[in-house]
């Protein structure tokens, strides 16, 4: 009679407090990942053509127009930050870059003047100062802007697409698109 009492009892305690195995035919558990913005990242100091530059430049730079790229990795101090190593690139002498900051892109190009804006670059959203970071306007394919205006969250976001002329990017482009039932 024990037994039976505490078999019961286990098994009352699984079903009432225990997983439900069949969780996943009713409703998939969804994994949430927060992605740690505040991490340290040792990054390199990076110099286009002698000068010092940031890092992001190379997410827009054309790969055609480098003629060279060396990597040093003795650590260097420049205004009090330290840069674990260098990266020194030279583009060829014909070629010159058009720099602007993302914050000066969106005002040359876009009419986004209210709400919070968010860039991406290729897909991945930058999470950086939108004054420092800076794009090549030679390598820049298009730029698209979604406004998203919510008025119930009192939401009015701007997302801006930047596509750089990368081989996938411009074949995607030239595709033609058709749309229908079929």
């Amino acid at each position: 009679m024990k037994r039976i009492i505490i078999i019961s009892a286990t098994f009352l305690s699984l079903n009432v407090f225990g997983q439900d195995r069949f969780q996943s035919e009713k409703e998939p558990l969804l994994k949430v990942v927060y992605l740690n913005e505040n991490s340290v990242e040792e990054k390199p100091a990076c110099f286009l053509n002698g000068k010092h530059i940031d890092e992001s430049v190379l997410n827009t730079l054309r790969p055609e127009e480098v003629e060279t790229i060396k990597v040093e990795k003795e650590d260097v101090e420049i205004d009090k930050v330290k840069y674990f190593g260098k990266i020194i690139i030279q583009t060829k002498e014909s070629y010159e870059p058009i720099f602007l900051s993302l914050n000066q892109l969106k005002s040359k190009y876009t009419n986004c003047k209210e709400g919070v804006t968010i860039f991406e670059i290729d897909n991945e959203v930058i999470k950086a100062d939108y004054d420092k970071y800076l794009v090549d306007t030679n390598f820049i394919l298009k730029i698209t802007v979604d406004k998203l205006d919510n008025s119930i969250e009192k939401l009015n976001l701007n997302v801006v697409k930047i596509y750089t002329k990368s081989e996938g990017n411009i074949k995607n482009d030239r595709q033609i698109k058709i749309r229908g039932s079929e």
